[in-house]
């Protein structure tokens, strides 16, 4: 009785309280519950089902059966869900088409391992004449294993914002000074520009905004984009992403510090408390990763009943192979959490929509209003007349049409500071943290390799635009030359405020200035590890608009690169080069297209070397009508003195490259070919073009 009470026990536990506790306590200001509580009733409710199914079961053979049959599910999801599941990456849970397929006969095999699992567990267990209590604590033991370190690991920070009171004075604004700073998610600056240029009617209600056209984004996320916007500091990757250090970062350098030090009270809306300074009057937590936009008021059926269909989601996921995580998750649509529509907001900027509502003028404190909302974030779910809809496409259209009703949501909450008459005594921030990844309407010129595609060109293009105080002028577009690292000293100058950031603010750029900024563009998988953190570094001199004045810098790899690459493609090189075209459905293809003018790939040494050449293999296509190639080679920032050249022979040649004495480095050792020929196909009807096929490359001492 009790071996059998276990096997009950073994299932549920893992299923009802292991994995939905390790779920809750990984997204506590996501999900309404409290992890200690959730964790009693969790295991409560644990115990009673176990119970109760052991008693109904009884003492006959088919209870018998049925209790290995439950011990048998418990050992193939203990597997799958604190084994396997991690084993792979399943992207950012943010809206994003995953396609999961993409691991070829490893999905396969996940899945038909998982369904035969089943009969073999049943199979193995049923030859035991009694199943002994240890045998059933098994999965339950992998269960606690799994969540005893982040139990043991939790923030010391407690979250600030859960409750769903929220006082009235967070609708108050100053009638001497205050300080608005939107942030849209994934607001692309060359859509709103589309936007406002299309409907001039628009434009007028934004009088005293500018929109700078040729703003930089950093980063293609939101964690890197907003820490940056507050602190005025580039994100570290070698450091990795840190709850901890980015509470004590923002307490340090947040321009909001600066604030609250000259007396403004700080009133936050955001996606997470870590960004809210200490001190702060208020800091509510409204997050969107359901992509439904959250208000200052949770609806009615938002809070626990939601965040029960939302464990019922992950845990499945979580369990689950990939087979059946393609309709769990479904692009966004989760299985349980998005079957209705009772209690979303049906706008995807619901606080300002409750300020314009709630706004009340009180005293001459100074007040500054932080709301980071959905915006245009990934995938659009709005159209032009915020009418909800999730079966909208992923296209520039739809997005078009949800910035349209993004922008007239601002211009609503600016007319009604005219309204209460202090219009003048307000400046306003919009800043989009990244772009929604399509390709700008504006580009122009070649891109210099694959690795400059049109998610990386549309993440790094997020909104600016900027109203201070007083100004009445109307709409205009600048093209002055910004930068994510910009907006915290332009916050402090539009209230006055001196500061010490490395950034300018943009109210005191000069015209002329000509500038180096910087895209990086960083392995999502690797961003919530809290390790190091991959990523990749592009210069842009001049406007972002022109394609040629991007320019690849740096390829970082957190781990040692190959010393050779026999054969060059996905599989060897994926995360060690740039400008080599890829299939990951033909991932041991033995060479690659070198699909722009220069590529990038990382060489790996234990040792640094003093002596030492690279050998690779290269061809030229049979579309290149040019009789020569030549290209030259750049190690580790440094050109090297020859330009080497190869015929156009249809053949593969062997080139050797021999490199001087002290360029290479113990580590990884970045190469940079650059091409003077490049060619497409003759009926190609995209930009693609390519400089040859790249079979092999190797250090030879």
């Amino acid at each position: 009785m009790a071996s059998r009470f276990f096997s009950f026990f073994a299932l549920f536990f893992g299923l009802g309280f292991a994995s939905p506790l390790l779920i809750t306590l990984a997204n506590k200001e996501d999900i309404a519950f409290n992890p200690l509580w959730f964790s009693i009733v969790s295991l409560l409710l644990v115990l009673a089902l176990s119970a109760i199914s052991s008693l109904l079961a009884g003492r006959t053979r088919f209870a018998r059966n049925l209790g290995i049959a439950s011990l048998a599910c418990a050992f193939v999801f203990a597997l799958q869900g604190n084994v396997v599941h991690d084993l792979f990456y399943y992207g950012d849970f943010n809206g994003n088409l995953t396609d999961w397929r993409v691991y070829g006969w490893k999905f396969w095999a996940e899945w038909f391992g998982f369904l035969l699992a089943f009969p073999f567990f049943y199979w193995l267990l049923n030859r035991l004449k009694q199943i002994p209590v240890w045998l059933a604590l098994v999965p339950v033991l992998s269960s606690v294993l799994l969540i005893t370190p982040v139990l043991f690991n939790q923030e010391a920070h407690v979250a600030l914002g859960l409750s769903d009171e929220v006082k009235p004075d967070v609708f108050e604004f100053s009638s001497t000074l205050n300080l608005v700073h939107l942030l849209p998610d994934g607001f692309q600056g060359d859509i709103a520009r589309e936007v406002l240029d299309d409907h001039p009617e628009l434009s007028a209600r934004l009088e005293g905004f500018t929109l700078y056209r040729d703003h930089l984004g950093m980063y293609q996320g939101t964690a890197p984009s907003v820490s940056t916007i507050f602190t005025g500091r580039p994100f570290d990757f070698k450091a990795g992403n840190s709850v901890e250090r980015t509470i004590d970062e923002m307490n340090l350098y947040a321009y909001p510090v600066n604030l609250q030090e000259n007396g403004f009270r700080l009133d936050y809306v955001t996606l997470s408390t870590s960004h809210c300074v200490e001190g702060a009057a208020s800091c509510i937590t409204r997050p969107f990763n359901d992509m439904k936009a959250r208000g200052y008021f949770r609806h009615k059926n938002q809070h626990y009943s939601y965040a029960v269909r939302q464990l019922a989601d992950l845990t499945l996921f979580r369990h689950f192979p990939m087979y059946l995580k393609e309709q769990i998750y479904n692009d966004g649509n989760w299985f349980f959490a998005d079957t209705t529509l009772d209690g979303s907001s049906p706008w995807p900027d619901p606080v300002l929509r409750e300020w314009i509502d709630s706004m009340v003028v009180m005293g001459p404190q100074p007040r500054y209003k932080w709301y980071h909302y959905i915006g245009t974030h990934i995938p659009p779910r709005w159209d032009a007349e915020c009418v909800f809809n999730r079966e909208l496409e992923r296209t520039r259209t739809q997005y078009y049409d949800q910035s349209l009703c993004v922008l007239k949501g601002i211009a609503r909450f600016a007319e009604k500071l005219r309204e209460h008459g202090i219009f003048d005594k307000t400046a306003i921030i919009i800043s989009g943290d990244h772009g929604v990844n399509i390709e700008p309407d504006d580009s122009q010129g070649r891109k210099p390799n694959s690795g400059l595609h049109a998610g990386v060109i549309g993440a790094a293009r997020p909104t600016l635009m900027i109203k201070p105080l007083r100004s009445r002028e109307a709409f205009q577009i600048s093209d002055l030359l910004t930068s994510l690292i910009d907006i915290a000293p332009t916050a402090l100058d539009l209230v006055g405020l001196d500061n010490n950031y490395s950034g300018l603010s943009v109210l005191a750029i000069d015209p002329k200035l000509t500038r180096t900024r910087i895209f990086n563009r960083y392995t999502s998988a690797e961003f919530w590890t809290g390790e190091s953190i991959s990523n990749e570094a592009w210069h842009v001199d001049g406007t972002p608009r022109n394609m040629e004045n991007w320019s690849f810098q740096d390829l970082t790899y957190k781990h040692l690169a190959p010393a050779g690459y026999a054969a060059v493609n996905f599989n060897s090189a994926r995360n060690t080069s740039r400008g080599l075209s890829f299939n990951p459905a033909t991932p041991d293809v033995e060479s690659s297209w070198i699909s722009g003018s220069e590529f990038v790939i990382l060489v790996g040494t234990e040792q640094p070397q003093l002596t030492a050449s690279i050998e690779l293999e290269l061809s030229l296509p049979d579309f290149m009508e040019a009789t020569t190639q030549s290209f030259s080679v750049t190690v580790n920032h440094q050109n090297l003195d020859d330009n080497y050249s190869l015929d156009n022979n249809k053949e593969w040649s062997q080139i050797t490259i021999p490199v001087p004495d002290g360029l290479l480095k113990q580590g990884n050792n970045q190469f940079v070919l650059k091409f003077s020929e490049t060619a497409a196909p003759e009926n190609s009807t995209d930009d693609w073009y390519a400089a040859g096929k790249l079979r092999s490359f190797r250090l030879v001492q």
